[in-house]
């Protein structure tokens, strides 16, 4: 279970900079005039990607090293802290989008 726990952490960072990268290719390639706020919204995306790839593999070796001593204690804050970072991220994504539409 401390495996797949770990491939969704990866799979969660990986859309996020899959998701990031979209979003930079897509402000570099059209003519829209917020291309600075698309490439910075995408940066974050990326950064977003690397902090919970981080938080998975540390996650992963916590977990191994307290299984190994015969105890897990149950980690809701970082659990409950990833929909709302993802939310927020979209909701900003969103925001983008609207305003952008708005000028054409």
């Amino acid at each position: 279970a401390n495996e797949r726990t770990f491939l969704v952490w990866f799979r969660t960072s990986l859309s996020l900079e899959t998701r990031g990268l979209e979003i930079i290719q897509i402000h570099h390639m059209s003519g829209v005039k917020h291309k600075r706020l698309g490439r910075a919204f995408g940066l974050i995306f990326v950064m977003a990607s690397i902090v919970f790839l981080y938080f998975g593999v540390i996650r992963y070796f916590h977990a191994q090293w307290v299984l190994q001593r015969g105890n897990f204690p149950a980690s809701r804050g970082i659990i409950t802290m990833e929909p709302f970072c993802i939310s927020f991220l979209f909701v900003g994504m969103l925001t983008i989008l609207i305003l952008e539409s708005k000028d054409l």
